[in-house]
């Protein structure tokens, strides 16, 4: 077995997703080097590796919290002509 470097180590067996292509845990090993968007995993049980990308989810957050202050804003109106 190759050392990993500790910051790619999974110290909670709970947290690993298992391999697509297997369905194992056990051979499910991060792949180091990608970019701070990609998270990348290959399974030494089976040929699979895989990744996963973060498509800038800002705009969505920003959508969302519009939408929830909005829902406020509607709220607190709706109560307020309620209370009298």
């Amino acid at each position: 077995m190759t050392e990993r470097e500790p910051s790619t180590m999974v110290t909670d067996p709970a947290d690993i997703d298992p391999c697509p292509g297997c369905g194992g845990t056990s051979g499910v090993q991060p792949i180091t080097g990608t970019s701070p968007r990609v998270q990348a995993w290959s399974c030494t049980t089976c040929p699979a590796n895989w990744a996963t990308i973060a498509v800038n989810p800002q705009p969505h957050f920003d959508r969302l919290a519009a939408a929830v202050e909005q829902l406020g804003a509607t709220f607190d109106t709706a109560a307020g002509d309620h209370a009298s």
